[in-house]
């Protein structure tokens, strides 16, 4: 998708990722957004990070309230689901409580494979909540040029 497409999807569901991002506090709130041509839907997505932190704390030492997990079943089941409807996951979202809107080292890490994008064609948009109420948000693409994550102009 287009910048200017991805642009007004995001707008159009911003509300609905800053009240999930409300909800979620003082945790990370994630999920995405599916999209073909002419239609869109957000889905938010249950933060699993305190159960893999429980789980796993050496693998995954930080706690839902500066990480998000979101279940890989749940992702591949909509990408699936995204090949019989034409809906794909065009952005990832996820919210900093308490941060500012920015693509962390952490969210340069997971989105990364071998220093490519895992999925390349995804942006991600980030929403800062502070204090329980929605701040600042800004979404980042690939930059293949610099080979990370970049904000979006």
């Amino acid at each position: 998708m287009k910048n200017k497409k991805i642009k007004e999807l995001i707008q159009h569901h911003q509300l609905a990722m800053e009240k999930e991002s409300t909800a979620c506090y003082p945790s990370e709130a994630c999920g995405f957004i599916i999209a073909s041509e002419t239609e869109s839907e957000f889905i938010p997505c249950e933060n699993l990070q305190d159960k893999m932190h429980a789980y796993d704390p050496e693998t995954f030492p930080r706690d839902s309230k500066t990480a998000y997990y979101i279940s890989p079943k749940k992702f591949m089941d909509s990408m699936k689901q995204g090949e019989k409807t034409g809906k794909k996951i065009s952005v990832i979202f996820h919210s900093h409580p308490d941060h500012e809107a920015y693509f962390s080292e952490e969210d340069q890490k997971a989105a990364q494979l071998d220093g490519e994008p895992v999925y390349p064609d995804i942006v991600h948009h980030v929403i800062s909540i502070k204090q329980g109420v929605p701040d600042t948000s800004k979404t980042f693409c690939w930059n293949n040029s610099l080979k990370e994550f970049n904000e979006m102009s």
